[in-house]
């Protein structure tokens, strides 16, 4: 027994505490996260490796897991060529892979000459995952998205942290990384698996040293010439040296926000499903969503803005800011503004929003062209066709039709009226948008408007 206690109270090796790190995750983060896919486990893990500390100790870690875990890996290590030494660090990975009988895949980002010294930590980033996207784009054949293992720990994730938090972010920005996500920024939807993000810089380094692991340093990592270059060298070890549990307080707090996130878009979902309009003209193309704004109105404040954030994010890569946000507010008459500050149209990263009486718009990057199509008489002979066709009992025109553009000043009087109005007027009494009237066609029989066409909608006349 007394042997047994001494164990008990032994510091656990570095070594053996990031393996069960990483073994966990995979059984608790990764696999229950990747069973959506209805492939599990995944039939290959592809690790990224710059040759750095981090990342050798990551690669390291899962050679010795993966008989254990049952997993394939292969390598994928990204040449910047924006360091003299880059064909260097690229040799010595593809070194270490080979005698472990890892593949490695090397990719080599291409610069123009004159721009290599203005490539900020940003800019490298993003050729970086768009490198591996294009790669696993064309060589992974599987039906869920790839697995890309990165080597984030605690010490990244906290920074992150506080460079968010000192940039305004919201609560997205305040959970930062997670261990599990899916990102889509790049095209290709990449699974991102993170093992190490509860294991600190200082485990990690104590780890490499234990192996004697050849990593390179990567001189972008020290100084002070980007910000988070500056924040680790002047800002965290005033931390530490202030608040000894600064590193396991943060991670604390992120995942306490982690839940509140979860919590505000848990209501934010079920907001959006009460507010959303189905149905009718909204549904000629799924470029277009709709919301009611008197339901939207009837919402707490917050709660709308955080309907808003859920609502105008569908597809998009990142979060609106929170100016978008607020326009939109007042665009819906929620918040006071100047008239002169006040848009009736808002632009973000190519989706576009709109009102229209009682009805919010949402138009994103795909309508313009979409919309174009239905001016085009020959496909709108086709869907009128092909509309009226379904119908029972069909109507005495079909199929000898014909269709043409409403005239200017033109009236019209609707089936069961026994007035004409001008078309302005209809269209204002049918909440047909300004921007959706240029596709109203006039369905016509013996010289005899018999019904107005507009995609996926029919407004019948009087004979």
């Amino acid at each position: 027994m007394p042997f047994l206690k001494k164990n008990l109270s032994a510091p656990t090796p570095p070594t053996t505490e990031l393996c069960h790190t990483v073994a966990d995750s995979y059984h608790h983060q990764l696999l229950p996260f990747y069973a959506q896919f209805d492939q599990v486990p995944p039939p290959c893990i592809y690790v990224a490796c710059s040759g750095g500390r981090d990342s050798l100790v990551l690669l390291d870690s899962l050679c010795q897991l993966s008989h254990q875990l049952n997993v394939s890996l292969q390598v994928l290590h990204v040449n910047h060529r924006l360091q003299v030494s880059s064909d260097d660090w690229q040799q010595q990975v593809e070194v270490f892979c080979m005698a472990r009988g890892l593949v490695c895949i090397s990719l080599t980002l291409d610069w123009q000459a004159d721009c290599v010294g203005q490539v900020n930590e940003q800019t490298a980033r993003q050729a970086r995952y768009q490198a591996l996207a294009n790669w696993l784009a064309a060589h992974h054949t599987a039906a869920a998205p790839p697995v890309l293992v990165l080597a984030h720990h605690a010490d990244d994730h906290a920074e992150t942290f506080l460079l968010n938090l000192c940039q305004g972010t919201g609560l997205r920005g305040l959970v930062g990384m997670r261990a599990v996500s899916v990102q889509h920024e790049f095209g290709l939807p990449l699974l991102l698996w993170r093992p190490l993000l509860a294991i600190s810089r200082a485990t990690i380094s104590a780890y490499a040293d234990a192996k004697a692991l050849p990593y390179v340093d990567d001189p972008t990592n020290v100084g002070t010439h980007n910000r988070r270059a500056w924040l680790r060298a002047q800002v965290l070890p005033l931390l530490k040296a202030e608040f000894g549990g600064w590193l396991d307080n943060i991670t604390r707090t992120s995942a306490n926000l982690a839940d509140a996130e979860y919590i505000v878009n848990a209501q934010a979902e079920q907001d959006l499903a009460a507010c959303l309009l189905t149905g009718d003209v909204a549904d000629w193309t799924p470029t277009q969503s709709r919301l009611d704004i008197a339901k939207i109105a009837d919402l707490p404040l917050p709660r709308v803005r955080a309907l808003l954030r859920l609502w105008l994010a569908y597809g998009q890569p990142y979060a609106p800011p929170q100016q978008v946000i607020t326009q939109i507010v007042v665009l819906l008459g929620l918040a006071e503004q100047s008239p002169l500050s006040a848009q009736s149209q808002i632009h973000w990263q190519g989706v576009t929003v709109r009102r229209y009486q009682m009805t919010l718009y949402r138009l994103d990057a795909h309508y313009a062209s979409e919309h174009a199509r239905w001016t085009d008489s020959t496909r709108v002979q086709a869907a009128v066709a092909a509309m009226l066709a379904t119908l029972e009992p069909k109507p005495d025109f079909y199929p000898t039709f014909s269709l043409r553009r409403p005239h200017a000043g033109e009236c019209f009087r609707r089936q069961g009226k026994s007035f004409h109005e001008p078309l302005k007027k209809l269209c204002q009494r049918l909440a047909i948008a300004s921007w959706q009237r240029d596709l109203l066609w006039v369905i016509e029989h013996d010289g005899q408007a018999r019904a107005l066409w507009l995609p996926q909608r029919l407004i019948w006349l009087a004979a």
